[in-house]
């Protein structure tokens, strides 16, 4: 009788065994269609609003398609593969990195008027890095976490992309764009929950080609499962280690980090990443004696003649590209390289042109009239005047900025900003003052009469989050006897 129930029992856990393979299976192959149904349409439709604006935007949109081709292949792996080890799924997900550093380096050298696009871009592609989430503790957010928060950084570029244009293509851009990753978002939430949803009844990855059905019976032999003792399923795999913030991947094996990838790759910056304790085993220690505020031969006072020397420095290396002052094709003025050059004035204007400020310093510009909009960008100790313009005024990456507006402006954005004035009129008391990443921005506004002083504010620089009623409340920080 024993043996008999033995016997039985054996094969009911053989049944459940092969329902749950089942199960796993249906499940992963449901994965990869939900994929093809729900994710793809939205890359093309993203692909589609590229192309219609055209330009370097229709190149972005094909980097983003790129970019979703290759974390197709990944999905398709975790469907058909057992989870890999890390040797393994670095090698699977390099192709997903290199084309997030493709993203990136649409945002690289001069400014065009694809700018906030490529931004866009360029924040947006990093939310495909959710295949390389190993759970809780892992470094990173949970897939849907991580998606959403890309979505937030991609949308104050594309919002910017807005306020530059608000044509029925421009807005088409952005709304397929955010439903890309809003769509992305949904469906790693219902599939991939928890981390990458891997196949535990699948092949390995060594054995898996894409979009071919890996083989299973001319690899290697894999070991006969031990007799089953108690059906208590199959040990959970061993936690993937956390590595360096910011990579891809975020732990390598030591044998990879030793060998180290080909020069240029961003694998080069995984593998320093990877070392943990080991990067700073090279450098040297830093003494009492080293320190500079020891030391009797420097100091902490800059001299009158020190910068004098740097200023001059500065007008030298700046004089190589000569400061211009031109319209390009009629709709946009560039004031360019100008140094110590305090009457740069811009009179004949047009509301369809756009201003845009680039590399100058200790410099004066005044716009005349009405103009679309006014970008200064890397620049220092610059003074700007303006009258009126249609949609914003966006300093970015400048240091020691004044600006003023005589007439109306409806929105000004700084962004990666230091010691920032803006003299508002009263017709522009209205606009909206965004501000990242910035430090000591100060707006003067008019007094209560004409004959009275200005009255200074300053925008807040720190904030304090509270968990309030389900959710983080962020408010300004507020100090006392100020």
């Amino acid at each position: 009788m024993s043996a008999a129930l033995d016997a039985v029992v054996s094969r009911l856990e053989g049944v459940a065994a092969r329902l749950e393979a089942s199960e796993a299976s249906s499940t992963a192959t449901g994965s990869l269609q939900a994929w093809d149904s729900s994710v793809s349409p939205l890359v093309s439709s993203f692909k589609a609003a590229s192309e219609a604006l055209g330009g370097e935007v229709a190149k972005a949109g094909q980097v983003v398609e790129s970019a979703f081709k290759a974390e197709r292949n990944v999905v398709e792996a975790m469907t058909k593969c057992k989870k890999p080890d890390m040797a393994g799924l670095q090698e699977l997900v390099t192709p997903v990195g290199t084309e997030i550093q493709a993203a990136d380096k649409l945002t690289q050298g001069r400014r065009t008027d694809a700018f906030n696009h490529n931004k866009a871009v360029a924040e947006a592609v990093p939310a495909l890095s959710w295949v390389v989430c190993s759970g809780p503790g892992c470094g990173m957010d949970l897939p849907a976490k991580h998606v959403d928060n890309t979505l937030q950084s991609a949308e104050f570029w594309a919002n910017k992309v807005l306020l530059a244009d608000r044509s029925a293509p421009s807005q088409e851009w952005v709304k397929a764009l955010k439903e890309l990753l809003k769509g992305l978002a949904a469906y790693v939430k219902q599939h991939h929950a928890a981390g990458p949803a891997w196949n535990s009844d699948g092949v390995p990855l060594s054995q898996y080609s894409p979009g071919a059905q890996p083989s299973s019976g001319a690899a290697k032999p894999q070991p006969a499962a031990p007799p089953a003792a108690k059906r208590g399923g199959p040990a959970p795999p061993p936690p993937m280690p956390a590595g360096g913030r910011g990579s891809l991947i975020k732990d390598a094996p030591k044998q990879a980090a030793a060998a180290g990838p080909p020069a240029g790759s961003m694998n080069a910056l995984f593998s320093e990443l990877n070392k943990g304790d080991t990067v700073t085993k090279g450098l040297k220690k830093v003494t009492d004696d080293m320190k500079t505020k020891n030391r009797a031969d420097r100091s902490g006072v800059v001299s009158t003649s020190a910068g004098a020397q740097g200023s001059s420095a500065d007008a030298t290396a700046s004089a190589a590209k000569p400061g211009r002052t031109v319209c390009e094709q009629g709709s946009k003025w560039m004031v360019e390289n100008h140094v110590n050059n305090p009457g740069i004035i811009i009179a004949e204007t047009s509301p369809k042109q756009a201003v845009y400020i680039y590399g100058c310093k200790n410099s004066t510009v005044q716009i005349k009239g009405k103009v679309n909009a006014l970008t200064v960008d890397s620049c220092q100790r610059m003074g700007i005047l303006f009258d009126h313009l249609v949609s914003s005024c966006e300093l970015v990456n400048s240091t020691r900025v004044q600006v003023q507006v005589t007439g109306v402006v409806p929105i000004i954005a700084i962004d990666k900003c230091d010691g920032v004035q803006l003299y508002i009129s009263q017709a522009s008391l209205g606009a909206d003052i965004t501000t990242a990443k910035s430090s000591e921005v100060n707006v003067l506004v008019p007094g209560d009469t004409p004959d009275a002083d200005l009255v200074e504010h300053a925008i807040p620089e720190q904030y304090v989050s509270q968990y309030k009623g389900g959710k983080y409340v962020t408010l300004p920080v507020s100090h006392s006897g100020g």
